[in-house]
């Protein structure tokens, strides 16, 4: 029986950030991954915010961060792996386990305006509990985890 592959880049399409992008689809075999090293400051979107209150926290699966991770990360490993032309790509998801968290930090201004003065994404699920800052980061990790099943790849 063949193995299942753990990537295609059949004819999916997505439309995001108004360009047409092939969706590239990972199904990896089970990884170890681990949420040991997940941050626990999470936002509590309930919490009262007091004017000049600062702010450090993380929020978990921002939709636009991940859709600008995937995006970028697809285009990557289509380069690193030698089939990107002129077509754009993303990834479907991120791979299973990993979780992207954005760090937020800023302050309460005076009217009770929440102002982030600093935003970071940073991907978790390493089996190390190890972050990845970047997509240029992370790349390496994919790739190999890709790369170890090549006999899969299509």
């Amino acid at each position: 029986m063949d193995k299942e592959p753990i990537f295609s880049a059949g004819g999916a399409i997505a439309y995001i950030a108004r360009k047409s992008r092939h969706v590239i689809t990972l199904q990896l075999p089970s990884l170890e991954t681990s949420s040991d090293g997940f941050p626990t400051n999470i936002r509590d979107p309930q919490k009262s915010l007091k004017p000049g209150e600062k702010v450090e926290w993380y929020v978990r699966n921002d939709t636009a961060a991940v859709n600008g991770y995937r995006v970028k990360l697809g285009d990557l490993i289509a380069e690193q792996l030698g089939f990107r032309g002129t077509e754009d790509w993303m990834l479907r998801d991120l791979p299973p386990g990993y979780v992207l968290f954005t760090s937020q930090r800023g302050l309460v201004d005076d009217k009770g305006n929440l102002v982030i003065e600093r935003q970071d994404s940073y991907l978790y699920g390493h089996k190390s509990g190890a972050r990845y800052r970047s997509t240029k980061e992370f790349l390496p990790h994919i790739v190999g985890l890709i790369l170890q099943n090549t006999d899969s790849l299509r």
